[in-house]
């Protein structure tokens, strides 16, 4: 069991943040995850509607994101997370104006609450998770604005199971809801990994998002200025490595594609992660 435990907890500190997946192990009470990131995605190629298309150039977004949890008692944690992003595109009168932008990204402020945990004695870990959004500091109504503008929250329940074997499974299904006309959607977040030893960790996730919106790209009472309120879905595969140096430092690699969308950009994914915990 003991690789299984040391699995779960890399699986905690150096989860990509490109996925933005809720861990159910939280951290000990009176205890400190940090970790900072650096995620850069980049695509040649646009779902219209459900239809994909090229670029006329390459879209890029580099995002650099800090994620903070702090154990409040064995069974609550306060979340904190934080960024800045900016873009790369051309100037583009229907798709982007000002061509690339930059600002401060959506922050988060959670909660999760530890229902019960595999290692008493139950078939999985159970955990509940809720935050509030802040609308960060960037421009919308273009291609390349790195969020859509408005605040919100989410709710969501997160369960993960660990094998004598090494392998780890966690999955998390949650609702996120916005203020002003950006649509709500479902989420849903699912990572297999591995302990090869007890300190090195590979992994595999699916993330899917399901916008509740109704707006297409070129459909019907579409303009720039109302990219905020389009239906974005999307399916994005991530494979990633995660390597303990010590057993309060994890650093992280991961790679992922948009595979399957609607009003999104089918992104390259690459993701960079140090975390620690003290």
């Amino acid at each position: 069991m003991k690789i299984a435990i040391v699995s779960a907890t890399a699986v905690a500190l150096a989860a990509s943040a490109s996925a933005h997946a809720v861990s159910p192990w939280l951290p000990t009470a009176g205890g400190h995850e940090l970790s900072f990131s650096y995620i850069d995605q980049t695509a040649d190629r646009f779902y219209v509607a459900e239809n994909e298309m090229s670029l006329p150039a390459d879209l890029e977004l580099r995002t650099f994101e800090v994620n903070y949890a702090y154990g409040l008692s064995d069974r609550l944690a306060i979340d904190i997370r934080a960024g800045y992003a900016e873009s790369d595109f051309v100037v583009d009168p229907g798709l982007a104006p000002e061509g690339g932008l930059d600002g401060f990204t959506d922050a988060r402020i959670g909660v999760r609450w530890l229902a019960f945990d595999q290692f008493e004695d139950r078939p999985f870990t159970l955990a509940l998770a809720g935050a509030v959004l802040i609308a960060g500091d960037y421009d919308t109504g273009a291609i390349s604005a790195i969020g859509d503008g408005e605040g919100g929250g989410e709710l969501s329940v997160i369960t993960g199971r660990s094998f004598d074997s090494g392998f780890v499974w966690q999955s998390e299904i949650g609702y996120r809801f916005r203020s002003g006309e950006v649509p709500n959607e479902w989420y849903f977040n699912r990572t297999l990994s591995y302990g090869f030893n007890d300190r090195f960790t590979g992994r595999v996730s699916w993330n899917s998002v399901d916008s509740r919106g109704d707006l297409d790209i070129g459909g019907p009472g579409f303009s720039p200025a109302r990219f905020p309120e389009l239906e974005e879905d999307y399916d994005l595969w991530l494979v990633g490595f995660s390597f303990a140096p010590s057993d309060t430092w994890s650093l992280g690699l991961d790679y992922g594609r948009k595979f399957d969308g609607r009003n999104t950009a089918k992104s390259d994914v690459f993701a960079l992660s140090v975390g620690r915990s003290f």
